[in-house]
């Protein structure tokens, strides 16, 4: 009787096990879904309030994304199109864009992009940015083709509310992982989704949104393998991911570093341990090398020899030539033929040195056969001075000086040839803020040159390796950071809530910057506290440990971004954390799930992103991003 009774509990138990099981398989589908809809809902409430290109960079943005649609290819710096340039100067003028970032409208309306940056700073993105999120805005402004700017601008912007989407799905999958909990990964979903500079930037134009859904798929995918360890698939995926974030932002490059150093590490520690003689490691080692070697010549494949690194000939793609051993010095030289000219663009870190300074530039000429005339040039944008010389096979040194102002659009040192053939070496350009150091780059044109869309060349671009090289060269990395303190609380207040250009204070200078710092500390004092606790399952441990590393890895690239550029141009923003918003709400989330009771747990975790609904500026702030929307009143 007991066997048929315990038969008979089994049997009618299952139906109800299914009925948890498809209980269960529906939760996991329908919170995602409901934080992706609000999600959008929250986007589709910024697109509406936010005006046409008031957005960071928005106008440039678009123009590269409709040069791609146009085009059907990725464009370069030197391809430019004056209709969609007159058609985005005129729809700048019907949203009164100038009216909301200089407080009042142009005189004489701008025709170009150029004419719109003579007023308001936006840096060109063509030829800068990589191409994969603009590649894929090209699809809706193709569909959009025939219909007004504004409203392919519109199409663009949903786009990114669709990518936002996505990025708040993927931390409620990697919260998922980590603990396995729906309420904290519901929690972990509503920092985000409530997070308002990140919808802002988010439904913008820009790659913003597509670098921050790469960020978190990186996370999700990073913790499953932790959590379960990796296989083909996961590592392959992890790998097809990163090449994306490549493609896509150099924000998300501090993630994708640290990724390669531990995965090197536990590459290098997984092979050790499996290999148990020398023959074996010696092996491994031989792969490493020719792996090692198969990179080099590929990143070397694009070297130009008969170039010069940084000095471009009379096209902004085409080297300036050079010899190895030129004529009466046998030494490297450039070789500038009749009506050849050799520029080299100092990067704006180190034109920084120059300005409100005495510049003095050199350069050693001769010539093999003959003579030669020729000119060296430095032109600061706004005006070119010039000192002629003429060249015979003696070398000598031609000197030219002139006063750089404070502010510059750019500042280049050239050498032309007005008839003849010169040779050219030692080039110098100097400030009187620090004689000695030579501001130009391979100013011995020593160093070869990589043709341009080469490999080597684009990843010397992404990774400012020229800006980098400056600031290791002049010693501003000892110097202390561009604003000290004041740049890290910028980055802060910029993080949780300085609206980009329309500038509203919905954390600066108000409560909620001591608020949100308190937040902030009680969420990492929670994951110390957290860490300390005996009993967690050594992946999970090892995977909190790494989330911190990448939020830190996060914060150093502003900070470094910061040397790279001039002290004007220092102002960091806080969406270039975005990309790691996925690992700082899971450590939120999980500090203040260790710091609070149980049934305090959700409602404090979500309280903090409702800060700026609940100020008592609020209303009074909602009110004049209306009347602007409307187009009733601008900015002050």
């Amino acid at each position: 009787m007991l066997r048929r009774a315990l038969h008979n509990s089994a049997v009618e138990s299952i139906p109800q096990q299914r009925r948890i099981a498809a209980t269960e398989a529906r939760r996991n589908y329908v919170v995602p879904a409901l934080l992706g809809t609000l999600t959008l809902l929250h986007c589709i409430l910024y697109i509406w309030l936010l005006p046409p290109w008031q957005a960071p960079d928005e106008p440039t943005q678009f123009e590269y994304a409709a040069l791609v649609a146009e085009l059907g290819r990725v464009p370069s710096a030197a391809d430019r199109d004056p209709a969609l340039e007159q058609r985005i100067s005129d729809s700048l003028v019907r949203a009164h864009f100038f009216e909301y970032v200089v407080g009042h409208a142009l005189p004489q309306p701008p025709r170009t992009l150029d004419d719109a940056r003579a007023a308001f700073f936006m840096p060109r993105q063509v030829g800068g940015d990589p191409p994969l999120y603009f590649l894929l805005s090209a699809l809706p402004l193709k569909l959009l083709a025939n219909a007004a700017i504004e409203t392919q601008l519109l199409g663009v912007r949903l786009l990114g509310a669709l990518l936002t989407a996505g990025a708040v799905v993927c931390v409620y999958g990697a919260a998922r992982e980590l603990l396995g909990s729906d309420r904290f990964a519901l929690a972990a979903g509503l920092v985000v989704a409530l997070q308002p500079m990140f919808m802002f930037i988010g439904v913008g134009v820009g790659n913003d949104s597509l670098a921050n859904l790469l960020g978190a798929a990186l996370c999700w995918v990073l913790l499953r393998l932790l959590r379960c360890g990796p296989s083909r698939r996961r590592l392959a995926l992890l790998l097809a991911l990163a090449l994306l974030a490549l493609l896509t932002k150099r924000t998300l490059l501090p993630e994708l570093l640290l990724l390669a150093l531990v995965g090197t590490i536990w590459l290098t520690v997984r092979i050790g341990g499996r290999l148990r003689d020398w023959h074996a490691r010696a092996g491994a080692v031989a792969a490493l090398l020719a792996i090692g070697l198969c990179v080099w010549m590929v990143l070397d494949s694009g070297r130009d020899r008969a170039g010069a690194a940084d000095w471009n000939g009379n096209s902004a793609t085409v080297l300036a030539a050079r010899v190895l051993a030129a004529p009466q010095s046998g030494q490297p030289a450039l070789m500038l033929p009749g009506g050849q000219t050799a520029v080299q663009e100092l990067p704006d870190v180190a034109a920084e040195w120059a300005q409100n300074q005495q510049l003095h530039a050199s350069a050693q000429v001769w010539s093999a056969a003959g003579a030669a005339h020729g000119r060296l040039v430095i032109d600061f944008g706004w005006a070119t001075v010039e000192q002629p010389f003429d060249a015979d096979a003696h070398i000598r040194t031609v000197q030219v000086a002139t006063f750089i102002p404070l502010y510059a659009p750019y500042l280049h040192v050239a050498l032309r040839s007005d008839g003849g053939t010169l040779y050219a070496a030692g080039f110098s350009a100097e400030s009187d803020r620090q004689r000695g150091l030579n501001l130009l780059s391979n100013a011995d044109v020593t160093e070869a040159g990589y043709r341009f869309g080469a490999l080597r060349t684009q990843l010397r671009h992404y990774l400012r390796i020229r800006e980098l090289g400056w600031v290791w060269r002049s010693g501003r990395l000892l110097q202390p950071p561009p604003l000290g303190w004041e740049l890290v609380r910028i980055f802060f207040v910029s993080f949780w809530g300085q609206f980009g250009w329309m500038s509203l204070p919905l954390v600066g200078a108000t409560p909620w910057e001591g608020t949100l710092a308190l937040i902030c500390l009680g969420g990492l004092l929670g994951c110390i506290g957290w860490l300390a606790m005996p009993g967690h399952p050594a992946w999970r441990r090892r995977a909190v440990a790494l989330l911190l590393l990448v939020i830190v890895a996060g914060m150093l690239l502003p900070l470094l971004n910061a040397y790279t550029q001039p002290r004007s141009q220092t102002i960091q923003q806080g969406r270039y954390l975005f990309p790691a918003l996925a690992p700082i709400a899971l450590l939120l989330a999980l500090g203040w799930r260790t710091l609070l009771p149980v049934r305090w747990r959700l409602g404090g975790l979500v309280a903090g992103d409702l800060r700026p609904v609940l100020q008592r500026r609020g209303v009074a702030v909602a009110r004049e991003v209306l009347c602007a929307t409307l187009g009733a009143i601008p900015f002050r």
